[in-house]
């Protein structure tokens, strides 16, 4: 067991307001305490010699003491991430330039995007989004910092799957990255959502692009579903993940979201407990899903969306998941968008049209 990464959801606070969102922009946002990440920095040393730092949103930098927040990091010897939308870059690259030691200990900046071009991109996204975060991207890039550029795949995009990896490679990426898309428990869920077997092409068009092009293509793990009891970062003790309140979760994608059930999402508060013993909590959770996946194969998965070891999971703690039929598990409590999040008439027809779909198709998925 080698720790690697703290990853810390450092605030919910964002400009934006896209479809597939894992949090509720509805509600009141949090940002991680700066004191309590430098504590959990220090711990991380000392017990396992962690090497990485990630900061995620939201959008990280409208964290009120991002800066702190990297430099913490510097102190503490890691190198450091993010993961942004890059409305903010200009100004925020100025401010990380002003002291050199932050931007030498860069890993990467990872900027999110959700398509090849400007129409699908900015239908997810928001208008003019699209050529702000390619400002952004060339920006960063000039100045000769590593860059990522990560695309959530969803039916929106799919098409574009190629045309994104190219776009990368053209703008000087170091890697473009694909994510499988999780649910959230609103109406976008039937907008957004591929059938299985599109899923499955997707694997198939990731693996064709890593063969051909010189920069790194990569799928997130929820795609791994050629190794039946694969487990992620998160299951191997390789990252751990922590959001704004300061609870170390089961998994990046688990804070903030619908739950129902006895799932697990928060193991541990690190205001009220040390690092070691949140992280014995880890252990025991992640050894109890894997033998319930096991315990699965054994008897024959029930639904092909359990091929996906992400999905799986999602499902066994009780979270939004996707089956054959479409997307299941609990539903948000309320209506995530209001007043000017509003969902437009056109988004609302497509998630009512792609349900008709799914449900006179879901079963010869099986």
């Amino acid at each position: 067991m080698t720790v690697e990464t703290l990853a810390f959801h450092i605030t919910d606070r964002c400009q934006l307001n896209c479809d597939h969102c894992l949090r509720d922009p509805g509600l009141k946002s949090l940002d991680i305490d700066v004191a309590l990440v430098d504590r959990l920095l220090a711990e991380g040393k000392q017990l396992y010699n962690a090497t990485d730092a990630s900061f995620t949103g939201g959008e990280p930098t409208l964290h009120p003491e991002f800066l702190e927040l990297v430099d913490s990091a510097v102190r503490h010897g890691y190198k450091w991430r993010m993961v942004s939308n890059g409305e903010r870059f200009p100004r925020v690259l100025a401010s990380l330039q002003a002291e050199p030691r932050r931007l030498e200990a860069l890993s990467a900046f990872n900027f999110s995007l959700d398509g090849a071009t400007e129409a699908t991109h900015d239908l997810v996204r928001g208008k003019g989004s699209y050529r702000t975060v390619l400002g952004a991207v060339s920006l960063a890039i000039a100045h000769e910092f590593p860059v990522v550029l990560q695309l959530t795949v969803t039916r929106a995009n799919v098409d574009e799957i190629e045309e994104f990896a190219l776009l990368g490679a053209q703008l000087g990426a170091i890697r473009v990255t694909f994510g499988s898309l999780q649910p959230n428990g609103t109406f976008h869920d039937w907008a957004l959502g591929l059938k299985y077997q599109e899923f499955v092409r997707v694997i198939e068009r990731i693996q064709r692009l890593s063969e051909i092009l010189a920069i790194d293509v990569t799928g997130d793990e929820g795609f791994n579903i050629v190794q039946p009891l694969f487990m992620c970062e998160s299951f191997e003790n390789k990252t751990l993940h922590f959001d704004p309140e300061g609870n170390l979760n089961l998994c990046c994608r688990y804070s903030g979201i619908p739950a129902g059930g006895d799932g697990v999402e928060v193991l541990a508060n690190l205001n009220e407990v040390g690092l070691a013993e949140a992280h014995a909590g880890m252990i025991q959770a992640s050894a109890e899903t894997m033998t319930a996946r096991l315990r699965a194969l054994s008897e024959g998965l029930s639904d092909p969306w359990d091929n996906s070891p992400c999905n799986f999971c999602f499902k066994c703690h009780g979270k939004p998941h996707w089956t054959a039929e479409g997307p299941a598990g609990p539903r948000a409590e309320r209506e995530r968008w209001r007043g000017a999040w509003e969902p437009s008439k056109e988004k609302v027809e497509i998630a009512e049209a792609r349900r008709a779909e799914l449900e006179s198709t879901g079963s010869s998925e099986r």
